[in-house]
């Protein structure tokens, strides 16, 4: 199996400088194995038991790609899992959109507590303490330092996200790997065993209990 494809570029995009983290997660992984019914079947079962909900099933005229899908409101996280035939290989690409998540911490957050308690406390504050004049640096100081908060805490949760997509990449590589592998019959020399002529063991000892 080859080694996975980090999107290292994502997480020193812009909007990862700005929020701390990407808005979109990708993981990608080449698999050495060909995309048959029971590697497929092997993929949708860990994609279904490691995000909790059957999600949406669909294939596609291009190039036989299979794509996995799911999202509100089965599933808060929007997951897309395109599964592509490559030859004797197989392609396999999670995304995860993570803007959603974002949207919500930070209008909330920032906007909720830093904008709230700064106007409604804050400001009140300052005036009672006669330090009105430093009242221009104040709110904006305020709502730095929730942002910058909000932002640690985001980047936080996408790396979780991240690292559990790379967990379950790694899990459908090991089911490949497993699909893949022959089975190996196992024989009992005693009962088995074979000659040049091709018979068994047991099968001589059949004939010669019948000549006696």
């Amino acid at each position: 199996v080859g080694p996975p494809a980090h999107d290292v570029q994502a997480w020193s995009s812009a909007s990862a400088r700005i929020f701390g983290a990407p808005l979109v997660l990708v993981e990608e992984r080449t698999l050495d194995a060909a995309l048959d019914d029971a590697l497929l079947e092997e993929i949708l079962d860990v994609l279904r038991t490691r995000f909790a909900t059957v999600g949406t099933f669909t294939r596609t005229t291009q190039k036989g790609a299979i794509t996995w899908h799911c999202g509100p409101p089965a599933q808060q996280r929007i997951v897309e899992i395109t599964i592509k035939p490559d030859g004797a290989r197989t392609k396999v690409r999670i995304v995860e959109r993570v803007g959603q998540l974002a949207v919500g911490l930070f209008a909330g957050i920032v906007g909720g507590l830093g904008g709230g308690v700064g106007l409604g406390f804050g400001v009140p504050l300052m005036i009672e303490t006669h330090s009105a004049r430093l009242l221009p640096f104040a709110v904006p100081a305020m709502l730095l330092a929730t942002w910058l908060a909000v932002r640690a805490g985001f980047r936080a949760a996408a790396r979780r996200r991240a690292n559990e997509l790379a967990n379950v990449m790694a899990e459908i590589a090991r089911a490949a790997r497993l699909t893949t592998t022959p089975k190996t019959r196992v024989v009992d020399p005693a009962t088995d065993a074979t000659d040049e002529s091709g018979d068994t063991e047991s099968a001589r000892s059949s004939r010669s209990t019948r000549g006696a």
